[in-house]
């Protein structure tokens, strides 16, 4: 094995690099291009001999990082948790057929949290595929179950657009993990330009118009602002935290959070609801609006009849997934494409006069609530 590397890691000196003769990058070093123009910062990984040329690549690469792990499980927990903490798309490197075994409980949990991941294992040489070589095997097959979509690169002009879209299906609703297998010789072959970075599909101006003029007829004590777990992340935070300073409103989060989805000592928190629609009902029943910023907001365990939301209640929802309006409550206004770019967009449009003073009294309400919560 060790022989192995040390060949490979020769092959990659000789052409994963940016001059290959006629002014070519490898696939490799298109992918570490192509991963910094994503906003990667750090890969994690646990490499072996058929992802030397990609971990080269990544190490020459000046804004990346590579982050080595003992186990491929530790190295997807580590990718899916800069994928939280950053709010941008983790990337997980594997070994082969054993390294992506090992991954798989972690890459489940990733599944299950929707934590955008781009998982990259190295493949065994695709020109002795054919011989069933050590460590190689059908990566795609075993990958399938458990991910958004699995898919082997055949073809190195491929590599740019397997990858752009391998971004893209991670972050689209909802977000989860992308596996992608590379098979090493392909990775040391010459790569065509990559194709630009996919956007995201951006709010409407007239929605956004349409929800400030909802937002601008009621009171800031009639508007509660519900944050579910699509906001999680610095992103979505930023986002909640705008609303609330500029329009004065209680902010609560959604039923069993997975993630820290707004600041506890903010003026306008008032608690994550009680997974009872019965109860959710009694909280929010001086509220005559609400904002639903992504799905999932109203999520009961208990059975109770009657609605999610007072009688009464208009609601505003954010949210990707076309299907989510109307699952959860009935909207009067949906707002499509990504929630914290589209709370943001409300934000710069809803500033009220005299939401300092609400913000005072809230600070004030909220300093009592807590002081009795200490108390007991």
């Amino acid at each position: 094995m060790i022989c192995a590397m040390r060949d490979h890691h020769a092959d990659t000196k000789r052409q994963g690099r940016d001059d290959m003769g006629d002014g070519q990058r490898s696939v490799a070093r298109m992918i570490a291009a192509v991963l910094e123009d994503e906003g990667v910062t750090h890969v994690f990984g646990n490499p072996g001999s058929t992802e030397l040329p990609l971990l080269d690549a990544v190490a020459r690469a000046p804004g990346l990082s590579y982050v080595p792990a003992l186990q491929e499980a530790v190295a997807v927990a580590m990718a899916d948790g800069y994928a939280h903490a950053a709010g941008r798309v983790g990337v997980a490197h594997l070994h082969t057929a054993s390294g992506l075994g090992h991954a798989m409980g972690a890459m489940i949990g990733a599944a299950r949290m929707c934590t955008p991941l781009v998982v990259i294992a190295g493949q065994q040489d695709s020109r002795h595929l054919i011989r069933a070589p050590w460590l190689a095997d059908d990566l795609v097959g075993i990958a399938r179950p458990v991910v958004k979509h699995a898919h082997e690169l055949t073809r190195p002009e491929d590599a740019g657009q397997v990858l752009r879209r391998a971004f893209a299906l991670a972050r689209a609703w909802p977000p989860g993990p992308v596996f992608l297998s590379l098979p090493v010789d392909l990775t040391l072959a010459a790569a065509d330009p990559p194709p630009p970075r996919i956007p995201a599909s951006a709010p409407a101006a007239g929605d956004i118009d349409a929800a400030a003029s909802m937002i601008a007829g009621a009171e800031a004590d009639d508007l509660v602002l519900l944050v579910s777990d699509t906001l999680a992340g610095p992103r979505g935070m930023r986002a909640a935290i705008a609303f609330a300073d500029a329009t004065g409103c209680r902010v609560f989060a959604t039923p069993v959070p997975r993630a820290h989805l707004f600041p506890t000592d903010h003026p306008g928190w008032r608690g994550v609801l009680p997974p009872d629609l019965a109860e959710i009902r009694s909280i929010l029943g001086d509220a005559r609006l609400a904002v639903l910023a992504g799905e999932g907001a109203i999520r009961p365990y208990h059975s109770r009849p009657g609605p999610a939301l007072p009688q009464g209640m208009r609601v505003i929802q954010l949210a990707r997934d076309p299907a989510a309006p109307g699952l959860d409550v009935a909207a009067d206004l949906v707002i499509g494409g990504d929630p914290a770019a589209g709370l943001a967009a409300l934000s710069a449009v809803v500033a009220r006069p005299g939401v300092a003073a609400v913000t005072m009294r809230r600070r004030a309400e909220k300093a009592v609530a807590d002081a009795g919560f200490t108390a007991r």
